[in-house]
């Protein structure tokens, strides 16, 4: 690890006067070959896998997995950069105009280590997405109940770059800044890396106890990285009484059948609009709606 660390400013500086776009067409390229996985009978044995580790039903891991769609659309990954970063994605490239007389540009923050956690896939791939399509250095630790899928995801980007091709040739440079591993919690490598590697920002998607002990092996790095906890957020709904109260009830309750383990992130809290009589009909229908996804989404035993 210490030896591809020391390879990462080299790969990153390369990316300085890269088009982010190319970039960008790498990933969206990679979120159709993923549809056509999870459109081919290969992906049932994917499926089953993580069923079996995650307690899931096969029709709520294929929701998560095709989520991953929208996580890698160049579309989705342009908006987002435009709207966050000043001078939007073209700075990323170079200098900007972004007032009178001042130009801005964008420049890496890694080697990012991104840590996963949990069941879903989606937490370590928005990270990830995100640090590629910025040109940084990455550094992707799946949790044990996702590797297979992510491990799974990023081989066929190096299936991209295997091919003679413009777009082939973007993605082994992408390669070039991509290192996914799995090691399990309180593995040697990973200590390493928070504690003492020379690493510009961890990112971090999870609960306590593991969040407590990341900040502080963090926190005693001498290098000082960036630390971005994206720790268990919990839902707020609010209704009026004058919405589609069908369907704000059903969106309710898929919400937090979904988002309840795979993201711990239910929309457990709902501001009701409206007087109390409508409020106690309302969660009353949210109930029997709770009652019917549940169904359809069963957990089974691992």
């Amino acid at each position: 690890m210490q030896k591809v660390l020391a390879l990462a400013s080299e790969s990153q500086d390369k990316k300085l006067d890269e088009d982010p776009e190319s970039r960008l067409l790498v990933l969206d390229e990679l979120g159709r070959r993923w549809r056509r996985f999870l459109d081919s009978d290969a992906s049932n044995a994917l499926v089953s896998k993580l069923s079996s580790q995650t307690g899931y039903c096969d029709r709520m891991v294929r929701m998560d997995l095709e989520f991953v769609l929208t996580l890698l659309s160049a579309q989705s990954i342009r908006q987002a950069l435009n709207s966050s970063l000043p001078g939007g994605l073209r700075s990323l490239g170079g200098f900007v105009k972004v007032g009178n007389q001042e130009l801005y540009r964008c420049r890496q923050a890694g080697p990012v280590l991104t840590i996963g956690s949990g069941n879903s896939v989606l937490p370590v791939l928005i990270s990830a997405a995100t640090a590629l399509a910025t040109g940084n250095f990455t550094l992707v630790r799946p949790s044990g109940s996702n590797r297979e899928a992510v491990f799974k995801i990023f081989s066929i980007l190096e299936e991209i770059g295997e091919e003679e091709s413009a777009l082939g040739s973007a993605a082994r440079n992408m390669e070039d800044c991509l290192l996914v591993f799995y090691e399990q919690a309180g593995g040697g490598v990973l200590r390493f890396l928070m504690e003492n590697a020379r690493i510009g920002v961890v990112n971090f998607w999870g609960a306590d106890p593991a969040l407590t002990e990341i900040s502080k092996l963090i926190a005693s790095n001498v290098n000082h990285p960036r630390l971005s906890l994206l720790g268990p957020l919990t839902g707020y709904a609010v209704v009026d009484k004058d919405a589609d109260l069908e369907e704000a009830a059903r969106s309710l309750a898929e919400g937090i059948t979904y988002y309840d383990q795979q993201l711990c992130s239910s929309p457990t809290e709902a501001c009701f609009i409206g007087d109390p009589a409508q409020a106690k009909a309302f969660a009353e229908n949210v109930g029997r709606k709770l009652e019917k996804v549940t169904s359809e989404l069963p957990t089974v035993k691992p």
